[in-house]
């Protein structure tokens, strides 16, 4: 239910990224390491990194508006169309992705 949202999304966050919530520092676990699911993907440009996660974990159906967020992060990170996604760049979009509503209903 909406009582345990903030719960699941800091859950989510923290074995994605391996910090938690109320920690300052950088963690001493490094987390999620996505480089072998980098690794699947034909295209590793930012917009081929997005539609990819969101079709993994959201479903091929989900709107472009709603793929946009993710999209713009990613473009965003790599500061190029072309370049590759790095690690952090790729945690921050799940992190981001399972932050949405639609996440959430999955």
């Amino acid at each position: 239910n909406t009582s345990t949202l903030f719960v699941r999304q800091n859950l989510t966050t923290y074995l994605i990224s391996g910090r938690h919530p109320s920690q300052r520092k950088p963690p001493n676990d490094p987390g999620y390491d996505p480089t072998p699911l980098r690794q699947e993907l034909d295209a590793a440009t930012p917009d081929a990194v997005a539609d990819a996660l969101i079709d993994h974990l959201l479903g091929p159906d989900t709107p472009p508006a709603r793929r946009e967020p993710a999209r713009r992060l990613l473009a965003e990170r790599s500061g190029d169309e072309n370049r590759p996604v790095d690690r952090d760049g790729m945690i921050a979009a799940l992190c981001l992705i399972t932050a949405m509503p639609e996440y959430q209903l999955c």
